[in-house]
């Protein structure tokens, strides 16, 4: 926490936000069914540590593909998740997967995020794909239109 601090200070003296990224829990991460392992990863542990950083305080890039995979692994709604971030959400990394791993696969307007990311209007849209061609990627870009 402390620096996590000090980075946010430091952002701060230089005019740039510091934004913590959910990370992504697959099943073979587990250890006994239990998240061992990785930091962030439900929403009251991202909250509790931007409250924990105190001022100035981080935000938040929720990784829709990373919030998928562990949404999965550990059972909890996504939609929730997303309800309870809401607050600290600066940006956010698009893409699509199975819900086992996190491939970066490209998305459509079907996306299971795609009409839960209007309710972040100010945030920054990061389209994080893999293997896209132009065509793709434009399809991509129109869907957030």
């Amino acid at each position: 926490m402390e620096s996590l601090h000090a980075l946010c200070s430091y952002g701060q003296e230089k005019g740039i936000r510091i934004l913590i990224e959910n990370n992504v829990l697959a099943s073979f991460n587990l250890t006994n069914g239990r998240n061992e392992l990785l930091l962030g990863v439900t929403s009251r542990e991202l909250i509790d540590i931007v409250a924990a950083a105190g001022m100035p305080r981080p935000g938040l890039l929720i990784d829709v593909g990373h919030l998928n995979v562990s949404a999965r692994t550990l059972g909890f709604s996504k939609e929730s998740f997303l309800e309870e971030v809401g607050p600290y959400v600066d940006a956010l990394h698009l893409s699509d997967n199975d819900g086992v791993k996190d491939d970066n696969q490209a998305f459509t307007e079907d996306a299971w995020f795609m009409n839960r990311i209007r309710a972040f209007p100010s945030a920054a849209l990061i389209i994080e794909v893999c293997g896209a061609g132009e065509a793709q990627i434009g399809r991509m870009i129109a869907s957030l239109a």
